[in-house]
């Protein structure tokens, strides 16, 4: 995202652009990927869920709004970004998302040796 920011206003780019990997995965295919079990429940129970556990301080990884948004599929078409920028995502969806896997297992790895050392 920052190198097509960079490209945005190195060439003095008019307008708004879409910026996101290619090849797009549905919300259960990222929770595969990451070896998490997607489950289906209806929309107003994931909702009050997240919005409970969440004000409660339960759990703080899943704000409501991430539920609000997975409720429609979100593609995004890159194309004027890569004609007028020139820009390329550096990594498809499963690319991104396996990194950011990566970096939550390294996170939590540290959060570990913290609680250990503390």
């Amino acid at each position: 995202m920052v190198k097509a920011f960079h490209l945005a206003l190195l060439k003095d780019a008019p307008g708004a652009f879409n910026i996101a990997g290619d090849n797009p995965l549905t919300f259960r295919e990222i929770a595969s990927r990451g070896g998490r079990i997607g489950l289906s429940v209806s929309y107003p129970l994931a909702l009050w869920f997240a919005r409970i556990t969440h004000g409660l301080c339960i759990q703080k990884k899943l704000p409501p709004g991430w539920v609000q948004m997975s409720r429609y599929p979100v593609f995004v078409d890159c194309e004027k970004a890569k004609r007028i920028l020139g820009w390329a995502p550096r990594y498809d969806t499963h690319g991104a998302v396996m990194q950011f896997f990566e970096y939550e297992r390294r996170n939590q790895s540290r959060e570990i040796d913290r609680t250990v050392e503390g």
